[in-house]
């Protein structure tokens, strides 16, 4: 990792991109990865604009040592 590592918690989405040939647009999108080494318990996920959270922009993240984890579910999606 480069550092002086920098604390983000904001993090911008790009906007979509139009397929070549006139073709569908793809929605932008990010892809966050966290490891969380030092700190179990439960956190907040959320975006930091309010009528995006209030749309399902925000979820909790409950961290736990692997030997604790439950299996796996089946992944959340929405559209």
């Amino acid at each position: 990792m480069p550092t002086p590592r920098v604390w983000w918690d904001v993090f911008p989405i790009p906007a979509g991109i139009q397929a070549p040939n006139n073709g569908p647009l793809i929605p932008g999108y990010f892809k966050m990865r966290s490891r969380f080494v030092d700190y179990p318990g439960y956190y907040v996920l959320h975006c930091h604009i309010l009528a995006h959270e209030d749309r399902g922009m925000m979820t909790t993240v409950h961290v736990m040592p692997l030997k604790d984890r439950p299996p796996a579910p089946a992944p959340f999606m929405h559209h």
